[in-house]
């Protein structure tokens, strides 16, 4: 039984590999034809281009190793059922559900390490992508020192314009962050007038609505606490506006650590589970809808399993089907990664607009593809 086991799953794995290396191959030729002006406009050096390029390999195995499972599952069960071996098998005592158990445990690992390179992999080797795509506005003698590889790169740096969000619901501004010096300069902090954890929305008009603002020549942590520097606090009320000065304010409300004012924005579909579960949260606390991103959240958890399911879908479609044709199956196969990414697309639309519930809307593709699935593995032959 296990050198059944071994022999289908080494099948279907040899075709996986070329699958996901033909892949790899057409995407780097079509990025290459798009940006090979910009890397020579740039005079960007060879090893910037191969580091480029090697760190596109995660995003692209995540990207289309569903497609390159089901291709496999395809050929290397079309060619076993052509070559009549599944019905040996069969013939032998062995059960359709036994011979394509293998698959679906490999499968099912498959998606544990799409989840690990989702969460841990692709995140910082698509920010250091960008980095390389940033050199080409650098010197070439400064390139060296601006970009470094390493998996636990500090990317903090000075910043302008931020706003951020206190733990307490107060809206933090400040004009400049300083990163080294762990100073942030022309700082306003406003205090909405009943606004916690996002129940009501934070007013149009920016003095409106608001307890009180401050305003700050300077914001610098030390000892672990933030201080503020030549303020002036805006007391509103009904009998109108107090003003307090102060050379010297502890800001010890500030919940925010200086990474806060100094980690490089990355965008919402950049972020791993855990960032993009504490980006909603920020969305929350500003009382904005955070349906679209949740959407997003979920699918960090179902699309890995995109994989398994859609092995599960196309093991009984390849051994019962009398398609045994390479170019019939690669064909069905192209047909279904279509129909399936079609409809995550749409369900995904659905739940960034409010039609569907947000964990509807990630999981019901994987669900309707199972459920098919199970259907047509209870119809086939065992």
């Amino acid at each position: 039984m296990k050198k059944i086991s071994r022999y289908v799953l080494r099948e279907f794995v040899s075709i996986l590999l070329y699958s996901i290396l033909a892949f790899i191959a057409i995407y780097i030729l079509v990025d290459t034809v798009e940006n090979i002006d910009k890397f020579i406009d740039s005079k960007l050096e060879l090893k910037y281009i191969a580091l480029y390029y090697t760190f596109y390999l995660p995003y692209i195995v995540v990207l289309t190793l569903p497609v390159a499972m089901l291709l496999a599952t395809m050929f290397s069960l079309g060619r076993l059922v052509g070559d009549n071996e599944i019905t040996a098998m069969k013939a032998s005592g062995i059960s359709l559900y036994r011979i394509l158990f293998p698959l679906y445990v490999f499968s099912f690992f498959i998606g544990l390490m799409v989840m690990f390179l989702s969460e841990v992999v692709v995140p910082r080797t698509n920010l250091f992508r960008e980095d390389i795509k940033d050199l080409s506005r650098i010197e070439r003698g400064d390139r060296e020192a601006y970009f470094s590889f390493s998996f636990s790169k500090n990317r903090e740096m000075d910043r302008q314009n931020i706003f951020l969000t206190n733990g307490d619901g107060r809206i933090i501004y400040a004009r400049l962050y300083r990163s080294k010096a762990l100073k942030a300069e022309k700082v306003c902090i406003m205090e909405p007038e009943e606004y916690t954890s996002g129940k009501q929305s934070p007013p149009a008009q920016i003095y409106d609505g608001f307890r009180s603002r401050i305003d700050a020549d300077s914001l610098k942590y030390a000892d672990g606490i933030w201080i503020l520097y030549h303020v002036r606090e805006h007391i509103f009320g009904e009998d109108g506006e107090k003003l307090i000065q102060h050379d010297i304010l502890p800001a010890s409300f500030i919940s925010l650590k200086p990474s806060d004012f100094a980690s490089i924005d990355t965008k919402p579909e950049e972020m791993n589970y855990f960032e993009l579960a504490q980006y909603i949260r920020d969305v929350r606390l500003k009382g904005s809808d955070a349906s679209e991103w949740l959407v997003d959240l979920y699918m960090k958890i179902s699309f890995p399993f995109v994989s398994l399911i859609i092995v599960f879908f196309g093991a009984p479609l390849a051994t019962g089907s009398s398609l045994r044709g390479k170019t019939a199956s690669f064909g069905i196969g192209l047909i279904i990664c279509f129909v399936y990414y079609v409809l995550i697309n749409a369900f995904q639309i659905l739940g960034r607009n409010g039609k569907i519930d947000p964990d509807m809307a990630a999981w019901l593709p994987n669900g309707l593809f199972f459920i098919v699935g199970g259907i047509m593995h209870i119809k086939a032959s065992k």
